[in-house]
């Protein structure tokens, strides 16, 4: 279940309640670009010296992150930070339409 359909589905969970189209968003692209490097939840979160709990928090929606962070994940991940953002600002423009 991806993070869109568990907010929908459970849309009277106060967490899930509050979390924007826009960030649903964020999250989604977040989780697809971690799949696409192929690097699991555990082997981020040892890249990032963090629990893993911290990575799965992040993806649904419970734990939300700074620009720090956010560059910290582009770092673990070997992404370019603007691209990324490229792809955030297009994901956010199209949940908010």
């Amino acid at each position: 279940m991806n993070l869109a359909t568990k907010t929908k589905k459970h849309s009277s969970h106060r967490q899930s309640a509050r979390l924007s189209a826009e960030y649903v968003a964020v999250v989604t692209v977040l989780v697809a670009e971690r799949k696409k490097t192929g690097v699991g939840q555990i082997e981020l979160s040892n890249r990032l010296d963090k629990p893993q709990s911290y990575v799965a928090k992040i993806e649904t929606g419970n734990r939300r992150i700074d620009v720090a962070e956010l560059l910290a994940i582009c770092d673990a991940l070997e992404l370019d930070p603007h691209e990324l953002i490229d792809k955030l600002r297009r994901a956010i423009r199209k949940a908010s339409h």
